[in-house]
């Protein structure tokens, strides 16, 4: 992740030098709200980080991996660095100050800079991406964009959000450490996981999104019981079908061996085996 920390370093370099040439350097020193009660205007995003990191932390090889961890901390507190002061810092306070007199307006502007935050991450393609990976990246990402944007409009605590975001990446980055050594996209990915993949980016979409237009009416004091019951009802739905595609992909697993075993009883070897269940798979 070394060169992958460096750009993002040079990138956050220019962001800084913008905000000190145009004066806006304040955006680190306003605050509405303290750090963890703009934390609780991200509940979705803090509570997966956590999952996340406990899921990846407890597979970790940490005797083995320590220059690898080093590499991932940095590379993560860059990425909360520059794209909280860029996209919240910059582009959104420019479209709350110039053009959002209005509840309508402030709206859109917080819809419009979560398009822009999600529209960046298409550049994947051209690392290798798959296209449906990253339109499925791309929504996930729009809608943490809408509830980073809620959460700065609501709180002006850049530096809760700067936390946040660099937390949830190194929670998920962690679960590459043990995987890979150099960052790379995984050709061949079975049905089964790209189908639950892409309905849990759905569901944690809708729940980000739904959570930001609670904390907003909240804001404004209307009434927002109905997103609390749907996104109660969206969090059931999540953790069923994550569930159902453990049990799915579990049984299509023995099923797919036992075929196996029998169509080919003169493999000897597990490896020769593993290698044609994932040919069929």
């Amino acid at each position: 992740y070394t060169r992958y920390f460096i750009s993002e370093f040079v990138v956050l370099l220019c962001s800084l030098i913008f905000l000190k040439i145009t004066n806006k350097t304040y955006i680190f020193k306003e605050k509405r709200m303290n750090f963890l009660e703009s934390l609780k205007n991200c509940l979705p995003i803090v509570i997966l980080s956590i999952l996340v990191f406990l899921a990846n932390v407890t597979s970790l090889d940490l005797k083995n991996n320590i220059p690898n961890i080093i590499s991932v901390i940095f590379y993560s507190i860059s990425i909360g660095l520059f794209e909280e002061i860029f996209f919240r810092g910059i582009i959104l306070n420019e479209l709350l100050e110039n053009y959002s007199t209005t509840k309508k307006e402030t709206i859109i502007s917080i819809v419009l800079s979560g398009i822009i935050f999600g529209a960046v991450h298409l550049t994947n393609l051209l690392a290798g991406q798959d296209l449906l990976s990253t339109i499925m990246q791309f929504i996930q990402s729009m809608s943490i964009g809408i509830l980073f944007a809620t959460t700065y409009y609501l709180s002006k605590n850049i530096w809760a959000l700067i936390f946040l975001h660099s937390f949830y990446d190194f929670s998920l980055l962690l679960g590459d450490v043990n995987l890979v050594t150099e960052c790379s996209y995984v050709d061949n990915v079975p049905f089964s996981i790209t189908a639950s993949s892409i309905i849990v980016s759905i569901i944690l979409s809708l729940i980000y999104l739904v959570y930001s237009v609670m904390m907003f009416k909240k804001r404004n004091n209307e009434e927002h019981q109905n997103c609390k019951i749907i996104i109660y009802l969206l969090i059931c739905v999540y953790f069923i079908s994550n569930i159902i595609f453990s049990f799915t992909n579990k049984y299509m697993n023995i099923a797919i061996t036992r075929a196996v075993e029998i169509a080919f009883p003169v493999f000897k070897h597990i490896s020769v085996k593993e290698d044609v269940i994932h040919v069929l798979r």
